[in-house]
């Protein structure tokens, strides 16, 4: 990514995870090593709540002289006129495949002019495996292929547990936590016993032992 690289989110259809998308490509910007500048344009404020929670905590997601600029926006009509839009390289816009949502984001896609097509890539989010969902990425295509502009990235499926809570502010970055170097030491897994040779129609139990605890897993030879 270029130093002075623009990014916006925005959309004419709320609550597809702008805030929580942005959030996320802060977090593997610095990941990576590179300072992001936060603009938070939404009038809800998620982006830089998020913000000041982090640095509450003493981690920094925020730098005001960054190479790369992320800005959140409002998911209201009219937003593709905005300042950050017309300057942007890089317009993403996420969207859930559902009727209603395509709806919208397509006919919000058809309303910019082509110059500004070109720089819109479309995130699938909360993605489930479902005959609604596939039809629905299937006729984005579709539209894409037409206007010979604008692409569609491959998304990210729907896991509640993991990224609503990132919004709540972290002591440390999301995608670098959990790395094997920052993992405290564990006693590794070892097998206790030896396999013993059965005919494949019976299961075969395997004593397992981590650390102090001894325990049994059953496994069938197919």
């Amino acid at each position: 990514m270029k130093d002075g690289a623009l990014i916006v989110f925005t959309g004419d259809k709320g609550g597809v995870g702008k805030s929580t998308l942005a959030v996320l490509l802060t977090e593997w910007f610095l990941s990576q090593g590179k300072h992001v500048r936060l603009v938070d344009a939404d009038p809800n404020q998620t982006s830089k709540t998020w913000s000041e929670k982090c640095e509450a905590l003493g981690y920094k997601v925020n730098v005001p002289e960054a190479p790369v600029t992320i800005v959140d926006t409002a998911g209201t009509s009219g937003s593709s006129l905005n300042q950050y839009i017309r300057r942007a390289d890089i317009i993403v816009v996420p969207f859930q495949p559902h009727v209603a949502d395509l709806e919208t984001v397509v006919g919000w896609f058809l309303s910019i002019n082509a110059e500004l097509q070109r720089r819109v890539v479309f995130v699938p989010n909360r993605l489930a495996n479902t005959k609604e969902q596939r039809d629905g990425l299937q006729e984005l295509r579709k539209v894409l292929q037409e206007e010979g502009r604008g692409r569609m990235a491959p998304g990210l499926s729907n896991r509640p547990a993991i990224y609503p809570p990132l919004l709540n502010g972290r002591k440390d970055n999301f995608f670098t936590r959990g790395r094997a170097g920052d993992r405290p030491h564990r006693p590794p897994l070892r097998r206790s016993g030896r396999w013993k040779k059965r005919p494949p129609e019976q299961a075969r139990i395997i004593p397992l032992q981590y650390g102090t605890i001894r325990f049994y897993t059953i496994r069938y030879k197919t």
